[in-house]
């Protein structure tokens, strides 16, 4: 019933869940659209920038959500305590 890539330690095992599907199918998603043939024109510094910042951001993003999906049985817990 719990998932451990043993990405984040062992405090990050998640249980399966609609949410971690969702994370999934957005990973998904976002790989198809990065597979999608570039456009023709070049690619300049200013392009470049905005990049690492798209995926700086997205591995925040990533980190974030995966900790909330491993921490969602605690806060339950918590809230029925």
């Amino acid at each position: 019933r719990e998932i451990d890539c043993g990405c984040f330690g062992p405090a990050a095992r998640q249980p399966l869940s609609a949410g971690l599907l969702a994370r999934n199918l957005a990973l998904v998603a976002l790989a198809l659209v990065a597979a999608l043939p570039a456009g023709a024109r070049g690619l300049t510094w200013l392009d470049a920038v905005a990049i690492g910042a798209a995926v700086a951001l997205g591995t925040l993003l990533y980190a974030s959500a995966n900790t909330l999906l491993a921490n969602a049985p605690r806060l339950r817990a918590l809230r029925g305590a």
